[in-house]
């Protein structure tokens, strides 16, 4: 059973055998740095205490009764906090919501809040059936190469709120796709002072800002320590600090383990060395072949094979019998990330020219692989970011798995780029 309250002990365990696989592959001449960053990164494995009460209740009987009391307080003050400041932001949002379809009669809404509710937001500030309406929504509609099924879940949640809405008594005849989209971002907004609250006021949210102050000297505000308590997939970056016009870079991995394992993640290891991965190669805005910038330039094509090298160190991991934290009789290596997706535009490409990618991965050396593929590379990079982040919100807010094949289009700017390289790249065409 994995130890709540000290769960990153099995991957201090095994902190070094991982080091040396990622030496073999990327070469002796890496250890320092490899060594140096992964060393120097924080990493947080917590969960919230409502993740820990959920696995407590699922392994009851492996959990001793004095652990189980801890739980169940911490569980009890943090729902605590988090029902009064959901109530403070819901009746904010009610307000902003009245004011904005010049609601007058709020007895009705009041005596349905739940239902109310229902049609803006749900209780952690993500959606609602209001959603529908966004301009995001509409361009769906439009779009001819939208799956029909979206299309009509889509106007089953527009149906559903008109309904529930005309119930409630509530005109919505001023309701336009550009004040769907402020109400949207009114939402994010009341979303973040939500989180902010949680993050300054519970016990968790201070073991955290304890935590990294005691390893980065470092003291964080309620903003920013809410933006990393909360994540809920495995994530690599960097905690970044202005001061003077002075940037500050601290090294920080968030795996919520016992969250991971609550909705059924079975490829734990993989989601963990996919992250060092990340760290060993991220010089302040450049991770991998990919840069932190508006355009998040290379940003999928470098999480695809960031993938496919975490599945090759996990799966020689486990060939020594080393399971970090994955189940040995019940555990997965693929099938776990959706940028396995993208496997089928990207193979080829990525295992013809692994040396060279891997060493500008490993180096930050953007500008070598601009040279070495040619202006095919830009265009391909950002078509994979588009493609990746379409299927990626109409799997999210639909529940559409993709099914992503190589067409002609790519087939052409991979065959560009061959073409290139074997020119010796752009410089020598």
């Amino acid at each position: 059973m994995i130890n709540i309250c000290n769960i990153s002990e099995n991957f201090n365990k095994y902190k070094n055998n991982i080091i040396s696989l990622l030496v073999d592959y990327y070469g002796q001449e890496y250890y320092d740095l490899i060594n140096e960053r992964i060393n120097s990164t924080y990493i947080d494995f917590s969960s919230t205490p409502v993740e820990d009460y959920k696995y407590a209740m699922e392994h009851n009987n492996e959990i001793s009764s004095f652990d189980k009391i801890i739980i169940r307080l911490r569980y009890k003050l943090y729902t605590d906090l988090e029902k009064k400041s959901r109530k403070n932001n819901f009746d904010l949002l009610t307000k902003y919501i009245s004011d904005s379809l010049l609601i007058s009669d709020l007895s009705k809404i009041k005596s349905n809040e739940e239902l109310f509710l229902s049609l803006f937001s749900d209780e952690n500030f993500n959606s609602g059936l209001i959603d529908s309406f966004s301009s995001k929504s509409t361009d769906l509609l439009n779009d001819n190469s939208v799956p029909t099924c979206i299309k009509e879940s889509i106007n089953n949640d527009r149906e559903k709120f008109k309904e529930i809405s005309k119930n409630l008594g509530i005109d919505i005849s001023r309701l336009t796709s550009d004040l769907v989209d402020k109400f949207l971002d009114y939402r994010k907004e009341l979303q973040g002072n939500h989180k902010n609250y949680i993050a300054k006021n519970s016990q968790f949210g201070k073991k955290m800002f304890k935590a990294i102050k005691s390893e980065f000297n470092l003291e964080l505000q309620p903003e920013i320590l809410s933006i990393i308590s909360f994540i809920e997939n495995a994530y690599a970056g960097n905690i970044i600090v202005e001061n003077d016009n002075n940037i500050s870079f601290y090294s920080y991995i968030r795996i919520p383990l016992i969250h991971l394992i609550n909705i059924g993640v079975k490829g734990l290891d993989v989601n963990i060395i996919h992250e060092l991965i990340h760290k060993i190669e991220t010089d302040k805005n450049r991770v991998g072949i990919s840069i932190l910038n508006d355009e998040n330039t290379n940003d999928i094509i470098n999480e695809i094979r960031t993938q496919k090298l975490a599945i090759h160190i996990t799966r020689k991991l486990h060939e020594q019998g080393i399971f970090i934290y994955d189940n040995p009789n019940d555990y997965k290596i693929e099938g776990e990330s959706t940028y396995e997706w993208m496997f089928p535009l990207s193979e080829s490409l990525l295992e013809e020219f692994e040396d060279i990618f891997s060493s500008c991965a490993i180096n930050n050396d953007l500008e070598k692989l601009n040279d070495y593929f040619g202006s095919s590379w830009v265009t391909y990079s950002e078509h994979i970011n588009n493609v990746y982040n379409t299927n990626m919100y109409l799997y999210s807010r639909f529940g559409k798995n993709p099914n992503i094949q190589l067409d002609e289009s790519v087939t052409s700017m991979i065959t560009d780029m061959e073409l290139v390289s074997r020119k010796g790249g752009i410089k020598n065409v």
